[in-house]
């Protein structure tokens, strides 16, 4: 048997619960509640990643290619790392095994 779910957002909206768990704050955002939006961009998360994400692409072009830039720079910079903290325990076990 298959269930299936009507959620009327203007309603959630309207009766907006003080405390909302995570489904809710999906679906106020989702509903357009700036308010909402605003509290969870400032919590940890993947909401506040949706957000953050959200407003790039509604950004203007120079906007979003800073935002892109940025991102870029990020993720080279963490496979940067990563390559170097692999090659520094490389280093290391042979190091460790020489020792031997």
């Amino acid at each position: 048997m298959v269930s299936y779910y009507i959620i009327e957002l203007t309603k959630l909206k309207e009766n907006k619960p003080r405390t909302a768990d995570l489904l809710e704050k999906w679906l106020l955002i989702i509903g357009g509640d700036v308010e909402m939006m605003e509290k969870c961009k400032k919590e940890e998360g993947e909401i506040k990643e949706a957000i953050e994400q959200l407003e790039e692409m509604s950004a203007d072009e120079k906007e979003r290619e800073i935002y892109e830039q940025r991102e870029k720079n990020r993720l080279i910079y963490n496979t940067e790392m990563n390559a170097a903290r692999r090659k520094g325990l490389e280093e290391g076990e042979k190091i460790r095994r020489k020792t031997r």
